[in-house]
């Protein structure tokens, strides 16, 4: 029907065979991380309107910075930092789960390898293809891994992960994500990550990159 519209919401991005036709035909759109950040005005307006309370402009702004606007992330930060701020207490409560159980439960379903990709690619900051046959196979003595394979899987997993650049080579993860899964990483393995860290430092100093290099450790 002419009048007809679909909309369909995934964590993952789909692969529907009559995508590509219906993009080329603009019959289809999509909603990017852009699209969906939290404003500053829209924070405050959410903590007045949802939570009954007053936020400053200032602690707005904090949250969509750490937040980087994304509205799980703002509800369940407000928890997991246990703000002191008045206006910034426990808001809700979410199924007595914190930001880092949320996080837990998305990658805790995830394939092993798909798991093992996510932490130790945390530890780059931002990285593509290269980077990480350059640090991380010479860090956990890889042979052959497809690192492009990997990197796509994460995108079409949509795993809090967003493109570096007009190109989208490089990628990053959400802040809150990232610091998530450092952490993770190096609980899970520690002696993986220092040598991740090790062959990161090397890899910034071949480049004399001294100050990069040295804010590793």
């Amino acid at each position: 029907a002419e009048n007809l519209h679909l909309a369909i919401l995934s964590r993952s991005l789909l692969t529907l065979p009559a995508i590509p036709l219906l993009t080329i035909r603009s019959d289809v759109g999509g909603l990017s991380y852009e699209d969906l950040e939290f404003t500053a005005d829209e924070i405050k307006s959410l903590y007045r309107n949802n939570f009954k309370q007053t936020l400053s402009i200032e602690s707005s702004e904090e949250l969509r910075t750490s937040t980087e606007g994304w509205i799980t992330g703002i509800v369940l930060a407000s928890q997991f930092n246990a703000p002191k701020r008045t206006s910034r207490n426990r808001l809700l409560h979410f199924s007595g789960d914190s930001l880092e159980h949320y996080f837990l439960q998305v990658i805790d379903k995830l394939p092993h390898q798909l798991r093992m990709t996510l932490l130790f690619t945390s530890l780059l900051e931002e990285f593509n293809a290269e980077s990480c046959q350059r640090v991380l196979d010479k860090a956990l003595m890889l042979e052959d891994h497809d690192w492009p394979a990997s990197l796509e899987q994460i995108q079409q997993n949509n795993l809090f992960v967003m493109s570096v650049g007009d190109d989208g080579e490089w990628l990053r993860y959400h802040p809150l994500f990232r610091d998530f899964l450092h952490a993770q990483v190096e609980k899970e393995y520690p002696t993986e990550s220092a040598a991740i860290q090790m062959a990161f430092a090397r890899n910034w100093v071949e480049a004399r990159e001294w100050d990069r290099a040295f804010a590793i450790f």
